[in-house]
């Protein structure tokens, strides 16, 4: 059993049905286990709106409201929801994601000191704990920030490098990748056997819409940032090749020295 799934097991035994949430990258193994789990989870338009939801169930319901999001933006948008909870005494378990425990306190992509923020407007604040303390003494809310497990991901990473011909072109320095080399590499690959994780920003370059067009030529699979996406959609009507276990592994694979990725 897995952290996320032992979190839902958990949510299940304190006679939880209903969650409110927005998903990202650092939360979606707690997704992921969700998705398994059967309880229902409301979409909300952002965290603002979930952390709204889950007092909104909980006055009406006399339940626990409980929202999920992911780390850094996607935490600090929930403060709010959680200042209101507190004063009028609601009982609001938020379930927050959270980088990697090497990368905390290292300014990583979307990390905040979700604690240190959730301090002043939550019963309490910590690592993985239970449920039942926002039922304790005040009724409050109490926030869970999970550490991202690496290892499922390191799995799945070796996983896919032994299915795919991984390579790239290396940049010595800072000194800028020649379009042309990038493109004559690809030139080079055998179609279905290369994958380009692009970041926001490809969109605003000739050499990177090109690249993006032999993407396409040569049936190679592109996945991209959500910004990203809707750009290449709609300015440059390339179909992306996205798949969930991809979506997943973005990340963590655009962190290898050996996974091509246009900035």
């Amino acid at each position: 059993m897995t952290g996320a799934q032992l979190i839902m097991a958990c949510l299940k035994a304190h006679h939880v049905t209903t969650l409110f949430g927005y998903p990202g990258g650092a939360i979606m193994p707690t997704y992921d286990a969700l998705y398994d789990a059967g309880l229902d989870h409301l979409l909300c338009r952002n965290e603002q709106g979930a952390a709204m939801a889950a007092i909104g169930y909980a006055r009406s319901t006399g339940k626990v409201g409980v929202c999920i999001a992911t780390s850094g933006p996607g935490a600090t948008n929930l403060v709010t929801g959680l200042g209101d909870a507190m004063m009028d005494s609601i009982p609001v378990v938020t379930i927050t994601g959270q980088v990697a425990s090497p990368l905390i306190g290292t300014d990583a992509f979307q990390e905040a000191d979700v604690l240190g923020l959730s301090f002043a407007c939550t019963k309490h604040s910590f690592i993985v704990q239970s449920a039942d303390v926002a039922l304790q003494g005040d009724l409050i809310q109490v926030l869970n920030a999970l550490k991202q497990d690496l290892e499922p991901w390191r799995e799945q990473i070796r996983d896919l490098k032994a299915k795919l011909d991984f390579t790239y072109i290396e940049n010595q320095g800072n000194r800028p990748i020649d379009p042309w080399a990038l493109l004559n590499s690809l030139s080079n690959r055998k179609p279905n056997n290369a994958v380009i994780c692009t970041d926001v920003g490809q969109h605003q370059m000739w050499s990177a819409q090109h690249m993006l067009r032999v993407a396409r030529h040569r049936g190679f699979t592109v996945t991209t940032m959500e910004m990203t996406l809707i750009e290449t959609q709609v300015r440059l009507k390339i179909t992306v090749k996205s798949d969930r276990t991809l979506d997943l592994l973005v990340n963590q694979l655009a962190k290898l020295p050996d996974v091509l990725m246009v900035n």
